[in-house]
C-alpha cells in the first residue's frame, strides 16, 4: 500500500488563535478531497471525530507516492525545529478502509502561550 502523508497548516505555521474554544475552531467548508483513489478531509481535527466544530487547520500539503513521514520531517528540520500538538486526519488510501492518522507535525517556533 502506498503511503499518503498529509501536513496541515498547523504543521507548517506556528500560529495560535486565542479565541478558539478548547474543542477547536469551526468551519462551513469541511469537505472530502479526492486525488485519484485517495480520499481525505480538507481539515485536520482536534479529536478522532469528524465534526466541523472540532477542526484545527486546513490541509495545506499532501505528499504522495512513496512519501515517508520521517523523511519529510527530516527535510523540514532546518526550518521547523519544534514539535506541534497532536492532531488527527481521516483518510482512505487506495482501496482500504478509512482510518485515522495522528501526528504533532513540525513548527517553526514555539507556541506563544508556552514560550
Amino acid at each position: 500500500m502506498r503511503r499518503l502523508v498529509i501536513f496541515s497548516a498547523a504543521a507548517a505555521v506556528a500560529l495560535v488563535l486565542l479565541s478558539v474554544a478548547a474543542d477547536g475552531a469551526t468551519t462551513s467548508h469541511l469537505r472530502v478531497v479526492s486525488i485519484r483513489e485517495d480520499q481525505f478531509w480538507n481539515y485536520d481535527f482536534t479529536a478522532r471525530d469528524v465534526d466541523s466544530r472540532k477542526v484545527d487547520w486546513p490541509v495545506d500539503f499532501v505528499f504522495r507516492n512513496n512519501a515517508d513521514i520521517d523523511k519529510v520531517k527530516a527535510a523540514l528540520d532546518g526550518y521547523m525545529h519544534w514539535r506541534g500538538s497532536k492532531m488527527y486526519a481521516r483518510l482512505k488510501d487506495t482501496d482500504g478502509e478509512a482510518e485515522w492518522d495522528e501526528d504533532g507535525g513540525k513548527k517553526s517556533r514555539l507556541c506563544p502561550l508556552f514560550g
